[in-house]
């Protein structure tokens, strides 16, 4: 906004300059007004909006569990709070956005040991980090799959990583069970059955009784 102002003052200063003999203070004047009149309703210091999602978020893990966060909200709030203020330091932290590049990569080797017993799978061709595509779907069934076992806290993952269109009825997607769990996913392998399902929706026994067996 600052930026904006200042370049309309500037504007508005050299176009003014043949009725002005001294643009130059002119010009100051004008942003100056503009950066005055502007900052009591720019000014969001007194915010808390993020720290309260990342918060709420932390305050719902347990001890010993991963977070895979796929937007910026999730993992800019989380990380912060994490890294910055000491809060949520037993649970592990990844970002689904970062994972397929190289320099990545290159961290999950790291000496300091970053990510914990986090297993990360090769990276496949095609892999995105757009949540519509098929490549993104690989990318986080995979990593998700791959760390069931891992971690005695539980495995989390952001809501926003799957589309609402391809989770089934009782919350099943791909091979995982998707149990809401505050502002996140709780991950467990789908069961061979989806009527056991039920046991976390109840709302839709109904329909799922309807349904086959999954082979």
């Amino acid at each position: 906004l600052i930026c904006m102002f200042s370049g309309l003052g500037v504007t508005v200063a050299l176009s003014a300059q043949r009725f002005v003999r001294r643009p130059g203070p002119f010009a100051f004047l004008v942003i100056f007004y503009l950066a005055h009149r502007q900052m009591p309703l720019s000014d969001r210091s007194d915010a808390t909006h993020n720290a309260e999602y990342g918060r709420a978020i932390l305050s719902s893990l347990p001890s010993d569990s991963l977070l895979l966060s796929h937007t910026d909200l999730d993992w800019n709030t989380v990380r912060y709070l994490r890294k910055c203020e000491g809060l949520g330091e037993s649970v592990t932290h990844v970002s689904a956005q970062l994972l397929p590049y190289p320099w990545f990569q290159r961290q999950i080797s790291s000496p300091s040991n970053l990510f914990g017993p986090a297993t990360f799978p090769s990276i496949l061709p095609g892999v995105s980090t757009s949540r519509f595509s098929e490549g993104n779907a690989v990318l986080v069934s995979r990593f998700l799959s791959s760390n069931l076992a891992n971690f005695p806290g539980g495995v989390y993952c952001d809501m926003q990583a799957f589309p609402d269109d391809e989770i089934e009825a009782g919350g099943v997607w791909r091979s995982l069970l998707l149990i809401p769990h505050g502002l996140v996913y709780k991950v467990e392998k789908a069961p061979d059955n989806l009527l056991a399902v039920a046991t976390n929706f109840p709302s839709s026994l109904s329909l799922l009784s309807t349904l086959p067996s999954p082979p």
